[in-house]
């Protein structure tokens, strides 16, 4: 039996935060994951490894307090969700204009990236195309769409102090290589790192 370390996620929950709920789900069907949901921050952020928030303006909102969060080695993964509002710099992308409904090619950027193994080469994701502009140069995309004869980025993410940002504009939480990518970012924001046995034990969840 494969012992997990336990990883408590605490996601700020907005209005359209309930299209969240499939991957809500298939959090808490992992034994060792612990999600809180609550509508700000928690006081004490000590006792929490990562962060969701979702839209732009969830994330100036907690801008703040995750900053020095993130410095000290926390994970912020931000959902865009569509929105144009503005991302703080701390993010290093901004929103492009929203596209139409379609369905996306997805692959990572770099084949070898950790996040990526084990799981196919490319994803069929439904869903509104939104690119992230890179703003900052030490910015990584991971995962980008085909779209138009280019490569747009849609999930990025970028160190600061002792911890990790990263943002996504994909949406298609119903696909179970999505929720496990978003899933392995945020053990990867955690500082996480995988054997081959947990991807293994994890694959199929």
């Amino acid at each position: 039996m494969i012992v997990h370390r336990e990883l408590s996620i605490h996601l700020v929950v907005s209005d359209n935060s309930r299209q969240l709920d499939r991957f809500i789900d298939y959090l808490q069907q992992m034994p060792h994951v612990r999600v809180a949901l609550g509508s700000g921050l928690l006081h004490a952020m000590d006792s929490c490894d990562a962060v969701i928030s979702v839209g732009g303006r969830a994330c100036q909102q907690c801008e703040a307090q995750l900053s020095p969060f993130v410095q000290k080695g926390g994970g912020w993964l931000v959902l865009n969700h569509l929105e144009n509002e503005s991302l703080p710099a701390l993010v290093g992308v901004q929103p492009e204009v929203v596209g139409p409904e379609s369905e996306l090619r997805v692959l990572f950027e770099n084949p070898e990236h950790p996040l990526s193994a084990r799981l196919p080469d490319a994803y069929y994701l439904q869903g509104r195309c939104q690119s992230l502009s890179i703003q900052e140069p030490d910015t990584e995309t991971i995962l980008y769409a085909d779209w138009h004869y280019r490569h747009i980025p849609v999930m990025t993410t970028r160190l600061s102090g002792k911890g990790r940002v990263a943002c996504t504009t994909l949406q298609h939480y119903g696909h179970i290589h999505f929720r496990q990518i978003l899933y392995r970012t945020l053990c990867w924001l955690a500082g996480r790192s995988f054997t081959d046995k947990e991807l293994l034990s994890l694959i199929h969840i």
